[in-house]
Order: structure tokens, then sequence, then C-alpha cells
């Protein structure tokens, strides 16, 4: 985890900001004492808060944290990674991977840059997919 915040890759921050709240959220359940849960006044996103994120996140050249995603929509990182993949099905982390995949497919359909010039713009890309597809086969 610290290896990945150190890389300084664009998904690094987003990466370890993901994982580091799934650790929160298990410790939580696994470890609090408090038997009442705290009760969310919303328990989904907004159409506008979710187009809000969304249109956010096509900022693709750029690392992204939660922290800077929820503060779009104006509500904690834990709060937003929850909502998000409540709403989408998937994690923020996975969410972003997804859309540079789909630009990167783009870029190749759509233009004559070549393949090593569009791995070059995506070399973060590039690396989780690696990383992803080198644990699924670990697993």
């Amino acid at each position: 985890m610290f290896a990945e915040l150190r890389s300084g890759g664009i998904m690094g921050k987003l990466y370890v900001e993901s994982l580091t709240q799934i650790l929160v959220i298990h410790l939580l359940r696994q470890y609090s004492t408090s038997t009442q849960p705290i009760a969310a006044q919303n328990s989904s996103f907004t159409r506008t808060q979710l187009q809000q994120a969304i249109d956010y996140i096509t900022y693709l050249n750029r690392e992204l944290s939660l922290a800077e995603l929820a503060s779009v929509v104006n509500i904690s990182p834990t709060y937003f990674a929850s909502l998000f993949k409540q709403t989408m099905g998937i994690s923020p982390h996975q969410y972003v991977i997804r859309q540079r995949v789909e630009q990167a497919k783009r870029m190749l359909s759509k233009t004559n840059l070549a393949i090593a010039d569009i791995a070059l713009q995506s070399a973060s890309l590039v690396k989780a997919i690696y990383r992803n597809s080198l644990s699924a086969s670990l697993d």
C-alpha cells in the first residue's frame, strides 16, 4: 500500500484511500463496542450529486482522491465511497479504472496514435490493469 502511494502514479492516492476506507470499516464493524449504528440522513446520491461526481471524474489525466471527490458533493470521503458503490455497483477507484480503459479504447479506435503513445499517456492505467490481473490470477 505504501509503495503504491510513493509511486506517485495517477491511481496511487485514490487506490490507497479506497483501501484505507475498507480497512477502517472492517475494524469498526469487527471491534467497535457501539451498539447503535449511525443513521444516515440520505441513503443515496441525488441525481445531481452523482452527475457532479461523474463529471469531475472525467478529468482523467490527474490524480484524484476520495476527499477531493467527496468535496465535490459536500459529503465525507467514507460516506462518498459508500454511496458511490451503492449507487454505481463498483468503488470509485474501480470506476476511474474503467473510465480510463474506455478512454484508451476510444483513443485506439478514433485516433492515429500508436499503441506505444497511448500506453505512455495511460501509464497508470497499464500499471493498474497489470496489478489487477496479477492479483486475480493469485486468487
